[in-house]
């Protein structure tokens, strides 16, 4: 990608984000589905969980993980006995939805740095309007399957749900996808020349952003729009982040909306 779709915004900081600055948030996430947000001030560690559950109360209630402490933030660093979880491992991690394995995936993930890895551990985005388009474009007969609302079934541990790849709800679609040896896919068979097309494309560098996400930035994704990963990174490293999970309940509508509006008229 030549030119960067993550938007960017300063703020004075996090857990002290004034009524602008929250509208200048809520703005670019309904827009663009990817806010990347700076600090003048940093956020100290005792306030980070404080400072993603008061902007993240804005996205809907908190979705707690197995890991989640009570304010529903769960760790993303490598921790020794959590092989299950890829949040919880040094390995690269391909482009994904979060929680598609769960019945109702969250709508919204923040990803708070504390401290990024001294080699590797480059987060990746991709955005799902780019994936619909190349679809469109390139495999359109392949869209019928995806949106069938058994296109896959996930599971990861305890964990099973079956789901769209792609959904129409209000007028916009969002889009649920995860593939790796963490899960395992039962795909239907309209299903699969669609995810091997979708596969193929997220496989490409050219098709997706990669940054190192600096101490003190927030990222804040539309979990319905936009795919993210990470390369690998040693497990030796001090790299410390931290996510949350916000299922869109009573988000106000007239200013969040979630997923993505087609440029063309969408197959129902």
């Amino acid at each position: 990608m030549t030119k960067s779709k993550i938007r960017e915004l300063v703020v004075e900081k996090l857990i002290e984000i004034t009524e602008s600055e929250l509208e200048k948030i809520l703005d670019l996430f309904t827009i663009q589905g990817c806010v990347l947000i700076n600090q003048r001030r940093p956020t100290s560690q005792l306030e980070i969980s404080s400072a993603l559950a008061k902007l993240g109360r804005h996205f809907g209630n908190p979705v707690r993980h197995k890991l989640s402490d009570d304010a529903g933030v769960h760790p993303i660093r490598n921790l020794p006995g959590f092989p299950q979880y890829a949040n919880t491992t040094s390995s690269d991690l391909r482009l994904h939805t979060d929680g598609s394995f769960e019945k109702l995936p969250p709508k919204t993930m923040l990803i708070y740095c504390e401290s990024p890895a001294e080699k590797g551990g480059h987060s990746r985005i991709c955005f799902a309007e780019d994936i619909y388009r190349f679809l469109e474009q390139n495999y359109p007969e392949s869209l019928v399957g995806l949106f069938r609302p058994d296109a896959f079934v996930i599971r990861r541990d305890d964990r099973e749900a079956q789901r769209s790849v792609f959904k129409i709800c209000d007028g916009r679609i969002s889009m649920a996808f995860r593939y790796g040896t963490d899960v395992s896919l039962q795909i239907h068979p309209m299903a699969r020349a669609g995810i091997a097309a979708i596969i193929e494309y997220v496989s490409h560098p050219a098709n997706y952003e990669e940054f190192l996400l600096s101490a003190g930035q927030l990222l804040l994704m539309d979990n319905t729009r936009v795919l993210h990963g990470r390369t690998e990174f040693s497990a030796n490293s001090h790299r410390v982040l931290h996510g949350l999970w916000c299922d869109g309940h009573d988000a106000d509508p007239e200013k969040i909306q979630f997923g993505f509006t087609p440029m063309v008229v969408a197959l129902t």
